[in-house]
């Protein structure tokens, strides 16, 4: 085989479909396409994370204990944890459609 026919192409890779290629539920929240990307493109601007102009989730902090939060979705909080905890928890709460 030369150089020049080992970088040609046959043409456009096909793909193939098996029999379960269905899309999973994510609720409402998003489209799978993006889901896959929120990690991706997601930006935490204060204590809110934001993806597509959207806060999907935010943290607050606790009220009793200092230095510790909560994340908060829609009206609901979570248990208490560190701020780095807590901001992943929020990046895999979002991720598993509990936003």
């Amino acid at each position: 085989m030369t150089k020049t026919e080992a970088g040609k192409h046959s043409g456009p890779a096909r793909i193939r479909f098996g029999r379960n290629n269905a899309l999973a539920a994510t609720g409402g929240a998003f489209p799978p396409s993006s889901i896959k990307h929120l990690r991706r493109d997601s930006v935490w601007r204060s204590n809110d994370l934001i993806f597509r102009r959207r806060i999907v989730a935010s943290i607050a902090p606790d009220l009793t204990w200092p230095d510790m939060w909560r994340v908060k979705i829609d009206d609901r909080l979570t248990d208490m944890a560190n701020r780095v905890r807590a901001r992943d928890a929020a990046m895999a709460l979002a991720l598993d459609g509990w936003a």
